[in-house]
């Protein structure tokens, strides 16, 4: 009775963990010390790079272009190194144009990683645009004030100039 209820709350786990990984965008790669990719979880299988077959029991680096799968595998070795979780931004050219990634490397289970990729081509985009409102912003407020600067420097060549009309006509 107790090795049922184990083996059927063991199960709804895993069953609820699967739907848990569908759910959330992210893709997460348990790799060996060397970078091999042990096993993945895809919300969207779409989403990945290459199709599992292609890099399951393969190295990260050897799976990643250069540099993005070299520096890769040298946050691999410092997460593990360090214990502690590691991070990077990097860009990969896919089917439907360039896209940027963010990748956190947690070591696992002694000799193990795991890492999470979120897809931010999104975030960054929307970064760059508001980067350059900024700019364009600072660029017109700039353009405003010398405009007043000349303003205010002919409002006070026409009052010079008044006076001095001023002071001829009344002497």
């Amino acid at each position: 009775m107790v090795r049922l209820r184990y083996v059927n709350s063991h199960s709804c786990g895993k069953t609820g963990l699967q739907a848990v990984f569908q759910a959330l965008p992210d893709l997460y790669f348990r790799m060996a010390s060397d970078g091999c990719i042990l096993d993945y979880r895809a919300g969207n299988p779409a989403d990945l790079f290459v199709p599992p077959q292609d890099f399951l029991g393969r190295r990260m680096q050897d799976v990643l272009p250069d540099p993005v799968g070299r520096q890769f595998f040298e946050l691999v070795g410092k997460a593990l190194r360090e214990g502690k979780a590691v991070a990077m931004e990097f860009a990969l050219q896919v089917k439907d144009g360039e896209k940027s990634f963010e990748a956190r490397i947690l070591p696992f289970l002694g000799e193990q990683a795991i890492a999470v990729i979120r897809d931010i081509t999104e975030r960054k985009r929307l970064s760059l645009n508001l980067e350059r409102q900024v700019k364009l912003e600072k660029k017109k407020t700039l353009e405003a004030f010398q405009a007043n600067v000349r303003i205010f420097q002919l409002t006070e060549k026409i009052r010079a100039a008044y006076e001095s009309t001023s002071r001829l006509v009344n002497s």
